[in-house]
């Protein structure tokens, strides 16, 4: 992420006014505790509606974490956890990539497991998936302490509400080798996505922490409460910062 378009600052500045003036109603506590319970099942309706088509393939992991290459691993077995694997948009594009690697994925939603392994790419002997919800279970046991290399997490701790973050960190790190690293990757405070958002009645469930049409949660980060919340769960930063980038539409329309 050395290819910024802007410093974070800059962006802070300019949305901080509408940000701090935007008089929406939040969501009722009874009704956000109903949209938390029912994650699984609104990322299930997600998938059927969507199938493979809404998150593409991720074909650029491998040079975002060089530790997912074949340059890097160089012939060393590397056995990496994707928490949120969806239908496999990071998993399998870095299987094909790198023979030296193998996965081991987890998704709350059977329906999007049911794609992943349905999918011409998927090879049980270097793929397991399975249905599981990290913010509240044990991972299986026949994932052990000090097993895993490399966990992937992708737009993943976003849609866990902030309170059971912790409990999920506490159990990648507990699976993670020594010297194990997450790959992460999330949303941003004042990404243009949560400004339409937070303008919005009856959809904020906390702070920066909102519910979507289609009854999904996302949460936007500050790297300062997410370097606070990975080592309050073990975890040392290496690298944390934000990726900014202009999105600009460059078609023109014909006169």
């Amino acid at each position: 992420f050395d290819d910024n378009d802007f410093e974070f600052q800059e962006i802070e500045k300019k949305m901080h006014v509408s940000y701090h003036s935007a008089k929406a109603l939040p969501m009722n506590e009874e009704d956000g505790i109903k949209v938390k319970d029912n994650s699984s099942e609104s990322w299930d309706k997600f998938y059927k509606t969507n199938k493979s088509n809404f998150f593409k393939e991720r074909n650029y992991l491998d040079r975002e974490f060089p530790e997912l290459s074949k340059e890097i691993t160089n012939g060393k077995k590397t056995v990496a956890l994707e928490i949120g694997c969806g239908t496999g948009s990071t998993a399998l594009p870095l299987l094909t990539a790198n023979p030296d690697l193998s996965f081991i994925c987890c998704d709350l939603s059977q329906t999007a497991i049911d794609i992943l392994k349905a999918h011409k790419w998927y090879n049980v002997e270097r793929c397991q998936a399975f249905v599981h919800d990290i913010s509240g279970q044990s991972l299986p046991s026949q994932i052990g302490n000090d097993s895993i290399d490399i966990v992937t997490l992708i737009f993943v701790l976003s849609a866990i509400p902030p309170e059971r973050m912790a409990i999920a960190l506490q159990e990648i790190h507990r699976v993670l080798v020594p010297g194990g690293k997450i790959l992460f990757r999330d949303y941003a405070l004042y990404d243009e996505a949560q400004m339409r958002l937070h303008q919005k009645n009856n959809n904020r469930l906390g702070k920066n922490f909102y519910v979507k049409s289609d009854g999904t949660m996302v949460k936007y980060f500050r790297t300062e409460e997410l370097e606070k919340l990975l080592i309050d769960s073990g975890f040392k930063i290496e690298e944390l910062k934000y990726c900014t980038s202009k999105v600009v539409n460059t078609k023109q329309r014909g006169t």
